[in-house]
């Protein structure tokens, strides 16, 4: 009994000697370096800030420099092929919108990453919804108000959008309320705003981070929030839903990913640190009355099964809002 005892845990130390071997030895002291932090968004934006946050912060769990990077341009694809592109060893992190990652397979014909295949998915920070907002001049203060108003124009008056969600919730909310009114393109929120507020447009689907400084200055007025249920974050803005307009349920996720074929411990031990910080108090005002967002705390393989859906469900939203894709 004795011999067989000293036989099992031989063996037991043996198995768990081989277990550590096999974690790469980069994995097992990391982080031994800094960490580089690859960010699509130009410096002073606001999704450069919720980046630079989430940055700050990791650096004093990790105990090393984070250097961010950022390499705006090509919708955020330059940023994308960087970090897919890196080596795998976990100090080359993407922090971007995920579903930003989902839409470009569908947005860009000739995308040079497959991000559900290049990536490995660490965790979820938090999720937002796109603003529906009118200008100060407008009479509306509900949907319902601003549908009807819309109807007495001609051609349905005019919106204006920045962004791939601003435009899949305003086509949404057209093709459920029976609208036909004229897209506006515009290259960043602060030409729109200036539309907006001056009476240019009618109407918009407004990054949070971008409306909720306007909204509490009164610059401009918020009627609903683009989603199925109301966000927590600006709670006395209804759903789309509650709103009458069933179908608008547009989810915008931030998440941190990296290049596939990392290290399970590596992937683990970030997901760990980015979780700590989301689930602070201080990040959860930051969340709310910064970004305008909810957080939305995750681990790898709900952040990659996210990804994966969000990718489908982006195809049939694009394909509803008669999106073309860029060359």
């Amino acid at each position: 009994m004795l011999f067989s005892l000293k036989t099992s845990m031989r063996s037991a130390l043996a198995a768990a000697a081989l277990g550590a071997l096999a974690i790469p030895a980069n994995a097992q002291q990391y982080p031994a370096r800094d960490i580089h932090v690859i960010n699509g968004y130009a410096a002073g934006s606001g999704a450069d800030v919720i980046v630079r946050y989430y940055a700050d912060k990791l650096q004093k769990l990790a105990g090393k420099a984070i250097i961010v990077e950022n390499k705006p341009g090509a919708a955020g694809n330059i940023a994308m092929e960087t970090a897919a592109r890196s080596k795998p060893d976990g100090y080359s992190i993407y922090m971007t919108a995920g579903s930003s990652m989902a839409n470009s397979v569908s947005l860009f014909k000739n995308l040079q990453v497959v991000p559900t295949k290049d990536f490995t998915m660490v965790t979820t920070l938090l999720r937002l919804s796109f603003v529906l907002v009118v200008g100060p001049k407008s009479p509306v203060k509900s949907v319902a108000e601003l549908t009807t108003l819309m109807k007495t124009k001609p051609d349905n008056g005019l919106y204006g959008a920045t962004a791939p969600s601003g435009i899949v919730s305003a086509e949404l909310y057209k093709s459920v309320s029976g609208l036909s009114t004229t897209y506006v393109s515009y290259k960043d929120a602060s030409s729109a705003l200036v539309d907006l507020v001056d009476g240019g447009i009618d109407w918009m689907f407004m990054d949070p981070i971008a409306a909720l400084e306007h909204m509490r200055a009164g610059r401009i007025r918020g009627l609903a929030v683009g989603a199925a249920e109301r966000v927590k974050a600006i709670p006395e803005l209804p759903s789309m839903t509650e709103s009458g307009v069933p179908g608008v349920d547009v989810v915008a996720w931030w998440a941190v990913a990296l290049p596939a074929g990392t290290p399970r411990p590596i992937v683990d031990q970030l997901a760990t640190w980015f979780n700590q910080i989301t689930q602070t108090d201080e990040t959860k005002e930051f969340i709310n009355r910064v970004v305008g967002g909810d957080p939305f705390p995750g681990n790898p393989d709900m952040a990659q099964k996210l990804l994966e859906t969000d990718t489908v469900r982006w195809r049939a939203y694009i394909k509803t809002a008669k999106i073309e894709p860029q060359g």
